[in-house]
């Protein structure tokens, strides 16, 4: 949801992965334009889910959406940053069930 200065509604968006299952949003950003970005996961099955990043312009339209499969399991977004030149950088994790670890990516 993007709100005006009075609270109105100037957009809303909702998500929903392939799989129809659990998908979450952890963390999002603005950058120097006012453009949203926004980390999580969405899943792909009953025990996988991809580390899944957007892009959002301020008039509320996907730019871009990328999706990374690390390794087989959970893979989550879980913190992501914007700097002046317009990189975008995600950390977050992986397990396949018997290990855990981390990853990022830079857009």
């Amino acid at each position: 949801v993007k709100l005006k200065p009075n609270r109105d509604t100037l957009f809303v968006r909702s998500y929903n992965g392939s799989y129809n299952g659990d998908d979450f949003l952890n963390a999002l950003t603005l950058d120097i334009n006012d453009n949203v970005y926004l980390t999580g996961r969405f899943s792909t099955s009953n025990t996988e889910a991809n580390a899944t990043t957007f892009k959002i312009n301020k008039q509320g339209q996907t730019v871009w959406q990328s999706s990374h499969a690390v390794a087989m399991g959970i893979n989550e977004g879980l913190f992501i940053t914007t700097n002046t030149t317009g990189n975008v950088y995600v950390a977050g994790n992986f397990t396949d069930g018997a290990s855990h670890d981390a990853f990022v990516f830079k857009y």
